[in-house]
């Protein structure tokens, strides 16, 4: 592989992006044979979030391919650091830390310091808002249900409470705001980019979408 990324680079000259839509198992493959950044110091490889998974790879938790490091970018639906960049927290990040790790302060300057253990990965922080979502959802069908006299509510209200769930009534998750549109599709859903440097350390490069809810554009607006 490492013969075709290196032919791919002569018969392209400029090259200096790989765009890499698989996941962290295959990944693997191809961050291990990059050339050399010596030889190549400008070429990157870009990502899914199934890149996020560092657990997935041979080096297990402790991160990706050591080629790797200063050239990976990757997206992801949800990152715990770009709360700290905006200078807020969330509940989720404590509430995971002190389950799997209840002897260290959370907030403190030990927390939210290693994935897997007190740190939770964009996974973790997904499953944290689709649960959290679902039980506003089902708190929201119940009232529905009580206004016309029931006291179980139906499929047709949990969809109704789902589409009833933007502008005002968003939530605001871990991940960003969760707001959906009358197809079910979500608004404006926050992205991040994530790099990755030579000390093993992940760093947030972008948000796209509406992160905080309240802070983002109406449903139509241009």
């Amino acid at each position: 592989m490492a013969n075709l990324i290196i032919d791919a680079q002569q018969r392209a000259q400029g090259l200096d992006l790989i765009f890499f839509s698989g996941y962290s198992g295959d990944a693997n493959y191809l961050l291990e044979a990059l050339p050399s950044p010596s030889k190549f110091p400008d070429l990157r490889v870009m990502g899914g979030d199934g890149i996020y998974d560092r657990e997935s790879y041979p080096t297990g938790a402790s991160g990706f391919p050591a080629n790797a490091y200063n050239r990976l970018f990757f997206i992801a639906s949800g990152y715990s650091d770009t709360w700290s960049s905006l200078h807020r927290t969330h509940s989720c990040l404590c509430e995971y830390s002190l389950a799997f790790d209840p002897q260290t302060v959370c907030p403190g300057p030990q927390t939210d310091s290693k994935y897997y253990y007190n740190r939770a990965d964009g996974n973790a922080i997904l499953a944290y808002d689709a649960v959290r979502t679902l039980v506003h959802a089902a708190s929201l069908s119940e009232q529905i249900a009580r206004k016309r006299g029931d006291s179980t509510f139906t499929f047709d209200d949990l969809n109704q409470a789902f589409e009833g769930m933007h502008g005002n009534r968003a939530l605001q998750g871990a991940s960003g705001q969760i707001a959906f549109a009358l197809n079910g599709d979500p608004i404006d859903k926050a992205v991040v980019v994530i790099s990755a440097d030579t000390q093993e350390i992940t760093h947030l490069e972008s948000i796209s979408g509406c992160f905080l809810k309240g802070k983002c554009q109406p449903m139509g607006a241009a």
